[in-house]
């Protein structure tokens, strides 16, 4: 027997879908249709809660306190601004170590919290006296200032220095006395760094002009010894007068016909005379110092480290092209921002509720 085969037309499958096609459409037309009429016969409850969130949003952009923002901007200092931090033969520093300084400065912890204690930044800015230090630190100060590198062109090395606040004008005087304290905070860390280096100084030379002081009195008392020695010599030998006569210019003592170096002569042949003068002389000595080699050059330098008055008054260490100015409008709050999405979002919410209160009438009726 032969087997029955069915066959298959592809292009009857094709029409078989194609004509499924046109409901599909129909009931894609129908749901739109019926969305809209869903929203439109609840309109009145989207336009209230979007209304409703428009009323909130402009409440809200009205109670927000303003927030003001205002700038400053800082360059290196000139030669001449640091120029008073040098001292000569004892500091020297360039403007670029300074302003390296400054900006480290600027960043530094310790110098924003010496900021806000020295100038009484808590009162200043209203807060509460119960409140913490740290967290009022933090939430009016700290937080407040931030610092941007904005060096371009002509200013590769210009720092940007912003302050934010509820109060225009006392931000900006915040600001400007912050950088006053930032140059005074690095002027007075030069000053007690040269202060301890002058002292320093002065006490090595101290200790190096009593270590010759010693040296200078040992070697009187050797030559008292050794002139003592020679005088009892000249004293057995009745050597009375000097054996010889002296050539300073050729630190040289001349015999008849013969001329030999002072220190080769033995001192008993000065004469009792002359060692009796010297010895006598040595010990009435009281002091030594104009008789030590390169004690004199010490004790001016001495002198001078003693008369160096530290006068940091004209120095400083970075300069303000732009001081800061009270801002003309806030940054906060944004309140055509805030009103626009409060719109938006009472829309959403309005568009949900209506499908929401559609979906529970139909359960209903059902």
């Amino acid at each position: 027997m032969k087997e029955n085969k069915e066959i298959v037309c592809p292009l009857a499958n094709q029409q078989v879908q194609f004509a499924h096609l046109p409901m599909q459409i129909m009931d894609d037309e129908i749901s739109l249709i019926e969305i809209l009429r869903i929203l439109l016969n609840q309109k009145v409850i989207i336009f209230a809660i979007t209304l409703a969130f428009i009323g909130v949003s402009v409440a809200l952009a009205l109670i927000l306190p303003r927030e003001y923002q205002t700038d400053i901007l800082l360059l290196p200092p000139s030669h001449q601004d640091v120029s008073a931090l040098n001292i000569l033969g004892v500091v020297s520093r360039d403007r670029d170590k300074v302003y390296i300084d400054t900006i480290n400065n600027l960043y530094s912890q310790s110098m924003r919290k010496y900021f806000y204690t020295e100038k009484n930044i808590r009162t200043l800015l209203g807060a509460e006296q119960n409140d913490d230090p740290e967290i009022i630190y933090n939430a009016i100060f700290n937080t407040k200032l931030s610092i941007e590198k904005s060096g371009k062109g002509k200013h590769p090395n210009s720092y940007t220095v912003t302050f934010a606040g509820q109060n225009k004008e006392q931000i900006a005087d915040v600001l400007n006395d912050f950088i006053d304290g930032l140059n005074t905070y690095t002027v007075n860390e030069y000053q007690l760094e040269d202060m301890k280096s002058i002292e320093n100084m002065k006490s090595e030379l101290i200790k190096k002009i009593e270590l010759e002081r010693n040296f200078a009195e040992k070697l009187r008392s050797d030559r008292i010894s050794l002139l003592k020695e020679a005088f009892v010599i000249a004293e057995k030998l009745d050597i009375i007068e000097a054996q010889f006569s002296y050539d300073k210019k050729a630190e040289t003592a001349n015999k008849p016909g013969v001329a030999v170096m002072i220190s080769e002569i033995p001192l008993y042949l000065l004469g009792v005379k002359a060692l009796k003068a010297e010895i006598e002389s040595l010990e009435a000595r009281k002091n030594d110092d104009p008789f030590t080699a390169g004690l004199l050059e010490k004790k001016k330098e001495l002198a001078q480290l003693n008369q160096i008055q530290l006068d940091y008054s004209t120095a400083s260490t970075v300069k303000v092209d732009r001081i800061a100015l009270p801002a003309r409008v806030p940054v906060k709050p944004q309140r055509k921002l805030i009103v626009i999405l409060g719109a938006i979002c009472g829309m959403f919410v309005g568009v949900f509720s209506a499908f929401g209160r559609h979906y529970i009438s139909q359960q209903k009726f059902s």
